[in-house]
């Protein structure tokens, strides 16, 4: 049973949300309403590059000693929501999970086809853990499109180096059925 709260989301979700032809402009503009909330007084944003990619770094100032890290990488069809319109989310997720969360800015189709956001994820996740980021430390994380773009970048630098291996990687599906 759903809660109100998710029904209600839904009901904004409109029925061709997910359709395989929609033009990719027109999917930005259908999630622009998504996207693009403030950021609490108690998360600071602060931006960075790791590996080469624009990321930014999210703390909830509530809590400064946040020992773990979380590795997310951003929904939006892998064509839209640019980490700058992501800013809320990484905020709601460092206030949620009390950890300080990281996300990259990965590149956006169809202007960068494949596989351009999961390299820049790649390059990402190598550049927090060249950065002494502690894998034992770090839950690797997404949203929707973005839960499967952290299983390649971890499994592949895993495949190398053992110790490469995250804590945790959950990811977070989305659904357009009611």
């Amino acid at each position: 049973m759903s809660s109100r709260e998710l029904t209600d989301i839904l009901s904004l979700v409109p029925p061709d949300f997910a359709h395989p032809e929609a033009d990719y402009l027109a999917v930005r503009a259908m999630l622009e309403p998504f996207h693009g909330h403030p950021v609490p007084g108690h998360v600071a944003v602060h931006e960075t590059v790791l590996g080469g990619v624009r990321s930014a770094w999210y703390d909830d100032t509530r809590f400064p000693q946040a020992e773990g890290v979380a590795f997310h990488c951003h929904g939006g069809g892998l064509v839209s929501c640019p980490l700058d319109d992501y800013h809320f989310y990484g905020a709601m997720l460092a206030d949620q999970l009390g950890l300080r969360v990281v996300m990259p800015d990965y590149r956006l189709a169809p202007e960068h086809p494949f596989p351009a956001a999961h390299q820049d994820c790649l390059s990402a996740y190598r550049g927090l853990l060249g950065g002494g980021v502690e894998p034992d430390r770090l839950v690797v994380m997404g949203d929707s499109c973005g839960g499967g773009l952290p299983s390649a970048p971890c499994w592949r630098h895993a495949t190398r180096d053992s110790r490469c291996r995250p804590a945790s990687s959950p990811s977070q599906g989305g659904s357009t059925s009611r």
